[in-house]
């Protein structure tokens, strides 16, 4: 019998798609994960400036989002935290699903992984009130948790300007991406320095989270309206 029929089969049978962690890059699952990745901190702006907004004796020019936590309703901005975080825990495999092979596959999922846990860290390690005579152990840690989280948002946008810088497709949005990187730093610095003069750090705390969101959401979106992958090779 003659194997060319199976031979021609074989060559219009699709070739096998790139698999990574038991994700196909534009599977459903990968779509909703991606999607995830970008409502997370869309959702974590919109309810502290909600409960910001409806606080009695609350200033969001002055008073950071963590002091939320605090008093009998703090619980609503713990849980803003967690899942905050934990959507961008579920969202670091989608990254590296959308950008293996190349600059950033392994780094900038591993960042994401370091912010989702700086995130529920910091949310369940309630920060001291301000004033408070001696810091407590779960104020520093959620300091220390807080740091981590921010150093490591500007730190993978600076990834994710590198790699758009090798892609054809995509050059266009490095400056986009090193200039929200570069925002969050000036906003972090504006912030550190109205602290220490009882400035308004809570308006550069929330632009510091806010300057990045442009960014994730454009980001998801091109994605999610092609192959859901930034490399095509």
């Amino acid at each position: 019998m003659s194997s060319t029929p199976i031979l021609a089969q074989a060559s219009v049978l699709p070739a096998p798609r790139f698999h990574l962690a038991g994700i196909t890059p534009g599977s459903r699952t990968h779509r909703v994960l991606l999607a995830c990745g970008a409502a997370g901190p869309l959702l974590f702006a919109g309810i502290y400036s909600i409960e910001g907004a409806t606080r009695p004796g609350y200033d969001a020019l002055r008073d950071t989002i963590s002091a939320l936590s605090l008093g009998p309703s703090g619980w609503m901005q713990v849980a803003n935290f967690v899942v905050f975080g934990l959507l961008m825990a579920i969202s670091a495999l989608a990254w590296r699903a959308a950008l293996a092979p190349g600059r950033g596959a392994s780094a900038i999922p591993a960042l994401k992984g370091i912010i989702a846990v700086g995130l529920v860290v910091a949310g369940l390690s309630v920060m001291d009130p301000s004033g408070a005579a001696l810091g407590s152990v779960h104020g520093a840690i959620h300091n220390i948790a807080s740091y981590v989280t921010l150093t490591s948002t500007w730190i993978s946008t600076f990834i994710f300007a590198a790699r758009f810088a090798k892609e054809p497709g995509w050059r266009v949005w490095s400056a986009f991406a090193a200039l929200s990187a570069v925002m969050v730093i000036v906003c972090l610095a504006g912030m550190g320095m109205a602290l220490s003069s009882h400035g308004d750090a809570g308006l550069f705390e929330r632009l510091s989270t806010l300057v990045t969101l442009p960014l994730s959401i454009a980001v998801v979106v091109r994605l999610l309206r092609g192959s859901c992958r930034v490399s095509q090779a």
